[in-house]
């Protein structure tokens, strides 16, 4: 039983790692998309 409990965690520690890397992604998505906006604002304005 010890090894699945090992491998349950890895595989959580994992999918957390994941999901950080997912959140920065789409941050830095948005502050791509934000600054994009702003540039195209600028440049019509």
């Amino acid at each position: 039983m010890k090894g699945q409990e090992v491998k349950l965690k890895n595989a959580h520690c994992r999918l957390d790692k994941v999901e950080k890397d997912l959140e920065k992604q789409s941050k830095m998505r948005r502050d791509f998309a934000v600054g994009l906006a702003e540039a195209m604002t600028t440049i019509w304005s």
